[in-house]
């Protein structure tokens, strides 16, 4: 701050542009501590730029989410989480350098050289790292360079690793009494207004002591003086600082809670709802109003015992049609609830043929540091978590409510759901009867209990009813026009699918979200799950699994009749096949079918091509009939064999004679007369 006689400091940047350069050299020369500014200014404006940029790829989650190894392998999620990343890295790199590039040759300006960028960015890589998980430690500018220039050319494969101020005295003690004016309403057991002018009051009088429960400091009536006479306040001056706006913001939040604030205080964000399905699904759980009727034995009795629970269902709304696209109940509210609602969610989008919800809104207490998360983020490009007991945030909230009140199908008027008893508006208000008894809580229910599948089945009633009606939305409220003129929620839904949804990866689905049964290979042939056999697509897949054990992981997301249709072979996380269920052939020739006659086929096939597989495995690797006999035992057998004598020389020609002398010969004349007389 400039005095006279007294030197001071100006924002260089404030300068106009003709000036700034001058005196920033100025500047330097008179601090050269401060030279270094403009390069750490630079370094932070090209990280900004290259983290601004960074956006989700579908493409590139996609492509690794199917890409399979030259040994048939799938990529596993951590590998395809630093792929992704990297690829999104490199796009923003990219997109900061065509758009100076760009904007350098609009100007007509000398552009800044391509590895004088690289350099640049190469220093900010260590930062991006600790932000994003990659796949390649190049960092060198000159081989990140040759990375990018690469990965331009020839897309996501590059990615894969081959190896796998001053106030005066008045204002002062103004500003004194206004803290400890607060500091005493903000505290824990909530005093009135009066109370804090009592209590200020006999603070400055002497006859009460102040002090910070943090530190220990004791205040000082004597800092509470003006001209040696102490400062009281009416209750009105405690009034008018407490209600001041801001300080009325600050001691609430001492005094009341997060939910309190976040309703009387706390700004809210102007937003839109998406225009396309499946660009965000909303979750959330709720209770349902109708209570079910479950039984129980009685420890002590043996009996069966009646009594009333509260039903807990979970919700998957999609947020532009406000289809319940997924739904689960249960009478416990803990993780499996969670799992089955998307596994049935991820059902109903497969037998409607749409793809994969682009973004998932979810609790931030239930999901975050759970297993849940990492679940989340392997399956939606975007995950957002909302703050607990903030309705404002999450659809869902929204949605439910609309489900329960607006509409001719809505849950009111089924006569399935009624108000709350403290609701503000008389119209949403609800009355109990209290139960006088010994317990002296409990309150008659205004809905007759059902029992627990009628409960669930009037819930789905309702909310396939709910669906089949005109979509709401507005496109112009002044006007009253429809968004979706003549189109259900459930035609929406249909028909308005965002185009960045990548098709279901049943296989990924299945093994994050599915249900799992431990199971083993009988025979090189099959795997028992649901007790019946699943034979392997291929004699082949046999080859596959570890030495000595064929011991796998079956999983797989029933279908919603809850029956088994398809299931993934997993050993030790890694993908093996997806085998098929053959079905049993009738045996009996007089009561076979055509079905049977071919399923007996498709077993006799398999089983040939396992023979022909273990046949040609044999010339593969099988030498022959083979001997063997121990070499100690060979040499000693040899030594025990006697040297024959040298053969003695005989003369041959005395030798011929007596052959020819021994044997009378005939002609060849006499012989076949011989041989016609003896037929």
């Amino acid at each position: 701050r400039a005095c006279y006689c007294r030197t001071a400091l100006y924002d260089v940047d404030e300068f106009p542009n003709n000036k700034r350069n001058r005196y920033r050299d100025m500047l330097y020369e008179s601090y050269p501590e401060m030279s270094d500014f403009k390069k750490i200014q630079e370094e932070q404006e090209y990280k900004n730029l290259i983290l601004k940029n960074i956006v989700p790829d579908p493409n590139a989650a996609q492509f690794f989410g199917e890409y399979v190894k030259p040994n048939g392998n799938y990529l596993t999620a951590d590998e395809r989480e630093q792929y992704i990343n990297s690829a999104k890295v490199l796009n923003s790199i990219r997109r900061v350098w065509e758009k100076s590039f760009s904007r350098h040759a609009n100007s007509g300006q000398k552009m800044m050289p391509k590895y004088q960028f690289f350099q640049k960015i190469s220093a900010l890589m260590p930062s991006v790292v600790s932000e994003y998980r990659l796949s390649f430690n190049r960092f060198n500018a000159r081989r990140l360079q040759d990375l990018c220039d690469d990965y331009k050319d020839n897309n996501y494969s590059v990615l894969i690793s081959g190896r796998y101020g001053n106030q005066n005295r008045t204002k002062k003690n103004r500003k004194m009494i206004e803290m400890i004016v607060l500091s005493i309403y903000g505290s824990k057991d909530k005093p009135f207004m009066r109370d804090v002018t009592k209590y200020y009051n006999e603070f400055v009088l002497g006859q009460r002591e102040v002090f910070n429960c943090d530190t220990g400091e004791i205040f000082d009536p004597k800092d509470f003086m003006y001209q040696d006479e102490p400062i009281t306040i009416s209750e009105s001056t405690v009034f008018n600082i407490i209600n001041d706006p801001l300080n009325r913001k600050t001691v609430d939040r001492l005094r009341n809670d997060f939910h309190y604030n976040q309703q009387k205080h706390n700004a809210d964000v102007e937003r839109k709802a998406p225009y396309f399905s499946l660009s965000k699904i909303s979750f959330d759980d709720r209770d349902l109003v109708r209570k079910a009727i479950c039984t129980r034995e009685n420890k002590i009795t043996g009996k069966i015992d009646h009594y009333e629970a509260q039903v807990h269902a979970y919700y998957a709304f999609d947020v532009a049609s406000g289809v319940c696209v997924g739904s689960a109940y249960s009478l416990r509210k803990d993780t499996n609830l969670v799992m089955n609602c998307m596994r049935n969610m991820f059902q109903n989008l497969r037998v409607m043929g749409l793809g994969t919800p682009y973004e998932a809104e979810v609790e931030n207490h239930l999901m975050k540091g759970t297993e849940l998360e990492n679940k989340l983020r392997e399956t939606f490009l975007e995950v957002t978590y909302c703050a607990p007991m903030n309705s404002r945030e999450k659809r869902a909230e929204h949605l439910i409510d609309a489900k329960k009140w607006f509409g001719s199908e809505s849950e009111i008027k089924r006569g399935m759901s009624y108000g709350r008893h403290y609701a503000k508006h008389e119209a949403y208000l609800h009355s109990r009867e209290k139960v006088f008894d010994e317990k002296n809580n409990t309150y008659k229910n205004s809905l007759q209990a059902w029992e627990y599948d009628r409960v669930i089945a009037e819930d789905q009633a309702q909310m396939s009813a709910w669906h089949n009606e005109q979509h709401p939305r507005l496109k112009n409220k002044n006007t009253k026009e429809k968004l979706y003129p003549g189109m259900t929620r459930l035609e929406v839904l249909q028909n308005k699918q965002n185009t960045k949804c990548t098709p279901l990866n049943w296989r990924h689905l299945c093994h994050t979200w599915g249900k799992t049964t431990k199971t083993s290979i009988i025979r090189g042939k099959s795997c028992e799950v649901d007790y019946r056999q699943w034979w392997l697509s291929d004699p082949e897949v046999i080859r596959r699994f570890n030495p000595n054990n064929t011991s796998c992981i079956a999983y797989y997301i029933p279908n919603l009749e809850n029956l088994i249709d398809e299931i993934y072979l997993y050993q030790d996380d890694r993908y093996i096949d997806k085998p098929n269920y053959l079905n049993a052939f009738q045996e009996a020739k007089a009561e076979q079918t055509d079905d049977d006659i071919a399923i007996m086929h498709k077993q006799l096939g398999w089983i040939q091509r396992a023979k022909t597989l273990v046949k040609n495995h044999n010339k593969d690797v099988i030498l022959g009939k083979i001997g063997m006999i121990k070499s100690i035992t060979l040499q000693d057998a040899i030594d025990e064999v006697p040297l024959l004598p040298p053969p003695e020389y005989q003369n041959y020609s005395s030798i011929e004679e007596d052959f020819y002398t021994d044997f009378e010969y005939t002609n060849a004349e006499d012989d076949y007369a011989i041989a016609l007389s003896s037929i």
